[in-house]
């Protein structure tokens, strides 16, 4: 099971993988421009940290198709063994607790696990 510190440090580590990808000369040049197109509207490590201190935090649609899509093309890379070494296993350690594709809660369903923080923490475990 994953803990919600967890997921953070997954989701976290996904801005710095697509940002990753990007300069990564080994990958197709169809690649960096996926993953320049997702970064723009995934979530930055300092906006998951700031859904931490808002009264009633909710991620955006859009943000959530994001993550939605740097899952796809981190399996997508993953499967095909693309990359540098350093991409690969970054690729690797990300996809560990990262999200299942549609599983970043609504704002409906995270109003249930009460409020965004049931489902992501900081990085220490507290939520």
């Amino acid at each position: 099971m994953t803990m919600p510190h967890e997921r953070m440090r997954s989701l976290r580590w996904g801005w710095e993988v697509l940002a990753e990808l990007q300069a990564d000369l080994t990958l197709p040049e169809i690649v960096r421009n996926q993953a320049a197109a997702i970064l723009e509207t995934y979530p930055s490590p300092s906006a998951l940290l700031g859904l931490l201190k808002q009264e009633s935090p909710s991620i955006a649609e859009e943000s959530r198709g994001a993550i939605d899509a740097a899952r796809a093309l981190l399996e997508d890379i993953q499967l095909q063994e693309l990359g540098s070494t350093s991409t690969r296993r970054s690729v690797l350690y990300t996809l560990r607790h990262f999200p299942a594709k549609g599983s970043v809660p609504s704002k409906f369903i995270a109003d249930r696990l009460e409020g965004i923080k049931g489902w992501i923490a900081d990085d220490t475990g507290e939520p």
